[in-house]
């Protein structure tokens, strides 16, 4: 009686390597989608959670506000990443964060200047908060070797997790010290150490 103790044999597309980074960049693009759509109810959440504290009565002014940062972050999804490709992503991260700062103190001054221009504060952090992840995300891709994105992919979300974590206790501890404009004084103070952050590392 004979014992065959040979190899077992490899289909062709286990020995093919084209298949195998294939496989590999799929693999890749899935957990990139995945931490995506994560990102983005996490970032629902957190305005949810927003409108809730910025207006405890539920009110239709909540809403308008609520309504207005949201179309300010959709509008403002192309143009900011057009300016990321052309005038790379430090830049447009540093211009979203100065841009930000100004919100900010626009939100501050806003706050007994008529309804107008709380809506336009309100539009404003919008469009020039919400793109931040986004951006993050390319330019964290852009320095990383391509087989270590899946792991920077979940880093990124889970310091957004810490963040949509401390962010909330940071507003509420300050919005209960200063009210609504406590909200605007942590933004300001966040995306000035964005900024700072932004200038001195490579």
């Amino acid at each position: 009686r004979r014992v065959w103790c040979g190899k077992p044999q490899l289909g062709a597309e286990a020995s093919d390597e084209g298949g195998g980074v294939g496989v590999g960049e799929a693999f890749v693009a899935r957990q990139r989608g995945e931490a995506l759509r994560e990102a983005r109810q996490h970032l629902r959440r957190a305005i949810e959670a927003l409108g809730a504290m910025l207006r405890p009565d539920h009110g239709v002014d909540g809403l308008v506000d609520l309504a207005l940062a949201m179309a300010g972050g959709a509008l403002v999804q192309f143009p900011i990443g057009w300016l990321s490709d052309a005038a790379g992503r430090r830049r447009t991260i540093a211009v979203i964060s100065a841009g930000g700062i100004v919100v900010a103190l626009l939100g501050l001054w806003a706050g007994g200047n008529g309804l107008l221009a709380k809506y336009a504060a309100s539009f404003l952090v919008g469009a020039l908060v919400f793109p931040m992840y986004a951006i993050s995300a390319a330019h964290t891709n852009d320095a990383v070797a391509p087989q270590n994105r899946v792991s920077a992919a979940a880093g990124l979300v889970l310091l957004f997790g810490l963040g949509s974590i401390l962010g909330p206790l940071a507003s509420g501890g300050a919005m209960s010290a200063m009210g609504g404009d406590g909200y605007y004084v942590v933004l300001a103070a966040t995306l000035a150490a964005s900024l700072a952050v932004t200038a001195i590392t490579r």
